[in-house]
């Protein structure tokens, strides 16, 4: 099964898969996994555990690599931004 029909099938099932796979390669296996959700992810998947899981730690290792808030992609900086509004990037 292709992995955007296992979307669209099992979402939790979805998500564990991607978090399978970015978590052992680390920081840039994550931004891969959240562009992976970005690009074939579920609709509705904004308000889905395992999306806000992935969503974080993308954008935590973007934070800490020095990354601008304003290079992220649209979806990550108002991801991030409504996830953490008294935080400074």
């Amino acid at each position: 099964m292709a992995l955007w029909q296992l979307g669209d099938r099992d979402r939790p099932l979805f998500y564990l898969a991607l978090t399978e796979a970015a978590e052992p390669a680390g920081g840039w296996g994550w931004v891969g996994a959240a562009w992976v959700v970005k690009d074939i992810g579920p609709d509705g998947y904004q308000a889905d555990e395992g999306h806000d899981f992935i969503m974080d730690a993308a954008t935590s290792f973007l934070r800490s690599e020095g990354i601008s808030l304003v290079a992220l992609p649209p979806i990550q900086q108002d991801w991030w931004c409504s996830r953490h509004p008294d935080e400074v990037w």
